[in-house]
């Protein structure tokens, strides 16, 4: 535990430090966050909740988790403002992805499939509006967009259990990923996603069964 510590204050410190080699204005404009220079604070959203950072320290309000500030450190850091991609790939076909993302979208794969174990559609809309995300039409029985960041969004994508198969489901960066975080730390990112989908579930395992109809404000993707 000790070792991990050291690592992540490790890299803690060099993404603040390569950080504070840019300007917060070019930063906000790359990353889609509001920087407010009366205040010197960076504001963005993730997961449906409001973040800021006050800098030159970039200390997080209200505290994230260890590993979910270090990606939004490496998030800003590489962020080059390329406009988010409408559509989304598996991570294997991310840059640098063939085999660190290739693994990983095995692992996405049964995470999800114990993760959905029981679970409806009342549920899973429920879960994934309490982290931001936006209920989408796909050729999935279920699809919602998780903004983990403002230009980096997750597609997951749901096909309910039939009398045949059980249910299973797949988690989709943007093919913009690339242009804002490493192929390491995409991988980190849907970890956390997977993380926080468990840890929200619990609120609403008490739910009643809803139907399978679609929610009454969608919005396509590809």
């Amino acid at each position: 535990m000790m070792k991990q510590n050291h690592a992540f204050e490790q890299m803690r410190k060099a993404a603040i430090q390569r950080l504070d080699s840019r300007t917060p204005e070019d930063l906000a404009e790359r990353s889609g966050a509001v920087f407010h220079g009366d205040s010197a604070v960076l504001e963005l959203s993730s997961l449906g909740k409001h973040y800021t950072l006050s800098l030159p320290t970039y200390e997080c309000h209200p505290e994230m988790e260890s590993w979910h500030y270090l990606i939004l450190l490496h998030y800003l850091d590489l962020a080059d403002g390329t406009p988010v991609s409408p559509c989304f790939c598996t991570f294997g076909d991310l840059k640098d992805g063939l085999v660190r993302g290739t693994k990983f979208d095995h692992t996405v794969t049964q995470a999800l499939c114990q993760f959905l174990r029981g679970r409806n559609q009342e549920q899973l809309t429920a879960i994934c509006k309490q982290l931001g995300g936006q209920i989408t039409n796909s050729h999935a029985d279920f699809s919602a967009v998780l903004p983990l960041f403002p230009r980096l969004p997750f597609l997951l994508k749901v096909w309910y259990a039939d009398e045949e198969f059980p249910a299973s489901g797949t988690l989709l960066p943007a093919c913009s990923t690339s242009h804002y975080l490493a192929m390491e730390d995409a991988v980190v990112a849907g970890e956390l996603l997977l993380t926080k989908l468990q840890q929200v579930s619990p609120h609403f395992e008490t739910k009643s069964s809803g139907s399978r109809e679609s929610p009454d404000h969608v919005a396509n993707i590809r």
